[in-house]
């Protein structure tokens, strides 16, 4: 990426919703259900990892965090290995938003692309936390939870730079 060239903002949160968040957790229904919450939380990730504009992290790539989601190549094949072999027809559901057969797994630049796929792909990522999801219009809890589950106690960010991220979400 030219860093020299000023990027436009990114994708609309409204649309973002609208169009490839709502959809997406709907369409992997009824294995993960949808909620206000869940949806909430997905785009707060996105809006605070990569300001929904960015589809790999801001390094001399690709990755290690990949799509606007920045979900990491291990982080993405532990849910592979470890999460959707116990949760009966979510695979299925997953290779049907990737466009992949069920004889391959889609790669983790899959998450580049296919917005779909990378929204329900940091879904199942929340949905393997057995806290509960914060209420969907806690914006404070919401960003506590996105930094003690997603960013992790190690991870550079804070609760405090991404709480506007979820008060955006939380409003949209």
């Amino acid at each position: 990426m030219n860093k020299a060239f000023a990027c436009p903002p990114g994708i609309d949160v409204c649309q973002l919703r609208e169009y490839v968040v709502r959809p997406a957790l709907q369409r992997i229904e009824p294995i993960i259900p949808w909620s206000q919450k869940a949806e909430n939380l997905v785009i707060g990730t996105g809006i605070h990892e990569s300001q929904i504009r960015y589809v790999d992290q801001l390094a001399d790539g690709p990755g290690p965090a990949y799509g606007i989601f920045q979900m990491e190549r291990l982080t993405y094949e532990d849910i592979w290995k470890t999460y959707v072999p116990i949760v009966s027809g979510l695979r299925a559901k997953l290779l049907d938003l990737a466009g992949f057969d069920a004889l391959a797994l889609p790669p983790v630049t899959e998450l580049h692309g296919n917005l779909f796929f990378a929204a329900a792909m940091c879904r199942v990522f929340y949905r393997r936390i057995s806290a509960a999801l914060p209420a969907a219009d806690d914006a404070p809890a919401m960003a506590r939870y996105w930094k003690r589950y997603y960013n992790t106690p190690l991870g550079k960010g804070t609760m405090e730079q991404a709480l506007a991220a979820f008060q955006m979400a939380c409003a949209a």
